[in-house]
């Protein structure tokens, strides 16, 4: 299992077309959603496997483990619209569902016009601004709030991932060490070192500057940059310079 640091740092909606293959385990902050066009593929979320022809769905909620292949039976390989969502564009949805979670969409007629959407939206995300974006982000999350009830999996997140992840993006402006946060979350400094690494492809430091990073991107619109980057926690402009690189 590991964790796609990638995905929850850029903060931007993703939406492509791509294969559905071979997918080793991992988790992220952002929700990922799949829908099916064409072939069959075994889903994995926190232990439950979900088996998916065209027109189903399978969502991902933030943290939860999962991984994918290609069904034994399924006479071509897959090929399916995937929404990557990250955390400030689903905070709302979230709150109006009171955390509901979602797995496993299978009535292909519900599913059609949240297929339509996100067809529309992976073929001209390029060309969109970010108002439209977020709207057919909340247009995707409210129908299927609409078509289904929120349903409870057996398997779970990796909590302290979890909480690693949200701790550091509640402090990431202040001064964070391995010292910290090993003391912090119970552990030796070398066994904390070891598990980051081992969990998020990444060393500690690495981690935070990307997430300082990330903040810089979000505040420079209200206001000069090198403020921003002291707010966002670096102690140089040159670390910031060479995070971005």
């Amino acid at each position: 299992m590991r964790y796609e640091a990638e995905r929850d740092v850029v903060h931007a909606v993703n939406c492509v077309f791509r294969p559905v293959g071979a997918v080793r385990p991992h988790f992220h902050q952002s929700i990922e959603i799949t829908c099916l066009l064409r072939g069959k593929a075994d889903f994995y979320i926190g232990g439950e496997r979900f088996s998916a022809q065209a027109g189903q769905i399978v969502f991902v909620p933030a943290y939860y483990t999962h991984a994918s292949n290609t069904a034994e039976d399924s006479g071509e390989e897959p090929f399916a619209v995937v929404l990557i969502v990250p955390k400030k564009y689903y905070e709302e949805f979230e709150r109006e569902t009171d955390n509901a979670s979602y797995f496993f969409l299978g009535d292909a007629e519900k599913n059609r016009m949240i297929c339509e959407r996100l067809q529309e939206l992976a073929a001209g995300i390029g060309d969109m601004g970010e108002l439209l974006v977020r709207a057919y982000v909340n247009m995707i999350f409210g129908l299927i709030a609409r078509e289904y009830e929120p349903v409870l999996l057996k398997g779970t997140h990796d909590s302290l991932m979890m909480e690693i992840i949200r701790f550091i993006d509640e402090h990431y402006d202040e001064e964070l060490t391995l010292a910290q946060l090993s003391l912090e979350f119970g552990y030796s400094k070398y066994y904390f070192s070891r598990l980051f690494n081992r969990t998020f492809r990444c060393n500690l430091n690495t981690y935070i500057n990307s997430v300082r990073a990330r903040a810089v991107y979000e505040k420079t619109g209200t206001g000069k940059k090198t403020k921003a980057i002291f707010e966002s926690g670096f102690n140089s402009l040159s670390t910031y310079y060479r995070t971005q690189k």
